[in-house]
């Protein structure tokens, strides 16, 4: 019960993900599970962003600190129980892509989007968690952010926007920029982030690049046959 109670919002988030799929499987005339889930999904993770980021942004230091020291550890359960739920999500998307649908490739899309968010919120909530855990190694370990020296004119504490930044930036160039890693903890986390980062955009590209090519296969012959129409009709002339 303690780590339902730690860990509400996330709890509610997988609470929702079931309750959205089976509602929409029950709505749904066809067999495949592939809409229901992402539908499922997407309801589930913009109701977890909007509480949890909410609640995270809001929330002050010393609120961030306590939390940090009452979770300890417990943020590696959600990152591989998220990264389960992810796995399931990107096996449904290619079942529903199959289907060629315009429906289908807007509801993918949407998936995709959220669901780079949703687990790069995860990791924040990670880093956040490690740098105010007092039992690692002391507050403040692991991340030394731009201008924030041991001057206490210039000192200051990372907020929600600070661990967005470096997050966020680590998604987007699988790397660090001025952000500096201080302790072999994070920087093993961040790694795993990079590769993972790195492989999910490789996914997206191949997606995207496959959703070209079959609207290039599907629309071009029918472009070439009314171009090609008109030279017929001219060549039938006398």
């Amino acid at each position: 019960m303690g780590w339902i109670r730690r860990h509400i919002h996330f709890n509610l988030f997988l609470v929702g993900f079931v309750v959205a799929v089976l509602t929409a499987r029950a709505m749904s005339d066809s067999p495949s599970l592939g809409r229901p889930m992402l539908i499922g999904f997407d309801i589930a993770a913009l109701i977890f962003l909007a509480t949890i980021l909410r609640a995270f942004i809001t929330s002050s230091v010393d609120e961030l600190r306590s939390r940090a020291n009452e979770l300890n550890s417990d943020h590696h359960g959600l990152l591989l129980i998220g990264g389960v739920v992810l796995a399931i999500v990107m096996t449904a998307l290619f079942s529903e892509l199959d289907n060629g649908q315009s429906i289908s490739i807007l509801l993918s899309a949407g998936t995709l989007v959220l669901a780079w968010i949703f687990a790069n919120t995860l990791f924040l909530l990670h880093y956040a968690q490690i740098y105010y855990d007092r039992s690692a190694h002391g507050d403040g370990s692991g991340l030394k952010f731009p201008d924030n020296d041991d001057d206490p004119a210039t000192k200051f504490e990372p907020n929600a926007w600070d661990f967005a930044y470096f997050t966020f930036t680590m998604a987007i160039i699988f790397s660090v920029s001025d952000v500096m890693i201080t302790s072999r903890r994070i920087r093993r986390i961040a790694m795993f982030h990079g590769m993972i980062a790195f492989v999910f955009n490789i996914f997206v590209i191949g997606i995207s690049v496959g959703l070209i090519g079959d609207a290039f296969k599907e629309h071009i012959p029918k472009v070439m046959a009314k171009v090609a129409s008109p030279a017929r009709v001219d060549q039938s002339r006398p």
